[in-house]
């Protein structure tokens, strides 16, 4: 089970829109058509991306042309999953198949326009006519903290998709004293919760938009990975019922996913932790450090040097305190999961429940039977305790 706690993991299959996870939904693009379809032109260029219809359906479609091949994928704005197409162009025609569904598209320019053929695996064939794409206004789903560039045409694409989606409430439930709410979006049947009581309305208002963000980029994440059957590669996608305190707000989300054209099947566990007196959203670092002076900056070398250098064997020697059976090295080469290993912990991502704090260690595929363990959690007291005695030694 892979463990992201803190990144964006929109691409693990290598589907546009899924990993790179990293499709963002972002702004505007507009492309010149005679320059992507140049007879001569023999480097790669820029994706383009495509409003219109076939027959009376409504598509989104996005083209990538390198040399002679072309590949690209579109989606039918009533289902918005996408659909995958791979093929080649000649004397300014393409030819398009889509393997997922066995359809075919024949797209010719005409001026700024493209037009052409869709014939299904059936048979039946409809026309196509597309013009590039024009800006979108603003999505619900244009969400700041993306790593990717505010312009382009994966996230005009992806706004595309995003556009209208609509967020229902499915039902509540009370946690600790508290109120959350379900949303629920029905085309990737995805849902997540949002804060409704129990909490100052000042720190529900700081929480409930980014809770709306994850929510919707798991959303995006359903509908753009597409399984061989044509239909969403996603198995599972769903956030447990959250932990909610006077102190935090935190959650789990567990997915699975097997997207048409990777290489197997993959799976993550992602969580989110705020602190419920501020709303602010909360790394490890705010809960546990064991470093001098400020924590680095997540992802920076130094963060990385700490992590693997001074978390992981702190980490291994306070687990063994707590945990020592479970610690303890096994007794068989057959046995993988030696979580005496510091780099086993240098990758932790983390979450805080009932007992305490979680930490969730994730492994490579071989090993994904080591993934997260039962017995890794820090209880609160413990973890209290490393406070005062960092604060002490100030």
């Amino acid at each position: 089970m892979r463990f992201v706690n803190h990144r964006k993991v929109l691409n693990r299959a290598g589907v546009p829109g899924w990993r790179s996870t990293r499709v963002a939904i972002g702004r505007t693009i507009l492309f010149v058509l005679a320059v992507l379809w140049c007879a001569d032109a023999r480097a790669a260029v820029d994706p383009a991306v495509f409003t219109g219809s076939v027959g009376r359906a409504q598509i989104v479609l996005q083209l990538y042309v390198d040399a002679d091949r072309v590949s690209g994928r579109y989606f039918y704005r009533r289902t918005r999953q996408d659909i995958p197409l791979d093929g080649a162009q000649a004397d300014g025609t393409l030819q398009l198949t889509a393997q997922v569904t066995g359809d075919s598209l024949t797209l010719a320019r005409a001026g700024h326009r493209l037009v052409g053929r869709l014939v299904t695996k059936a048979g039946v064939s409809f026309p196509v006519a597309l013009d590039p794409a024009e800006p979108t206004p603003a999505s619900p789903s244009a969400r700041p903290g993306t790593d990717m560039p505010p312009d382009g045409p994966d996230e005009l694409y992806e706004r595309f998709r995003m556009q209208d989606l609509r967020l229902a409430v499915r039902s509540r439930q009370v946690i600790s004293g508290r109120t959350i709410a379900w949303y629920r979006e029905d085309l990737s049947q995805r849902e997540m919760f949002r804060l409704e009581a129990g909490y100052p309305a000042p720190v529900m208002d700081a929480i409930n938009p980014q809770l709306e963000a994850f929510h919707l980029e798991r959303v995006q994440q359903t509908l753009s990975c597409t399984g061989i059957d044509g239909r969403t590669g996603v198995e599972d996608s769903h956030a447990e019922a959250p932990f909610l305190s006077a102190d935090y707000v935190s959650f789990t989300w567990v997915a699975s996913w097997s997207c048409e054209g990777a290489a197997h099947p993959d799976f993550e566990t992602s969580a989110r932790t705020f602190d419920a007196r501020t709303g602010r959203r909360l790394q490890l670092e705010d809960i546990l450090w064991f470093g001098r002076g400020a924590p680095p900056r997540e992802e920076t070398p130094e963060w990385l040097d700490y992590r693997a250098n001074v978390f992981a064997p702190r980490i291994v020697a306070l687990m063994t305190r707590l945990h020592p059976a479970d610690m303890a090295k096994p007794a068989t080469p057959d046995d993988t999961c030696d979580y005496s290993q510091p780099d086993m912990w240098t990758n932790a991502g983390w979450s805080i429940g009932p007992g305490g704090l979680v930490l969730h260690v994730y492994t490579y595929r071989a090993q994904r039977q080591c993934d997260d363990p039962a017995f890794a959690v820090i209880p609160m007291a413990v973890v209290d305790a490393l406070r005062r005695s960092r604060s002490r030694d100030r």
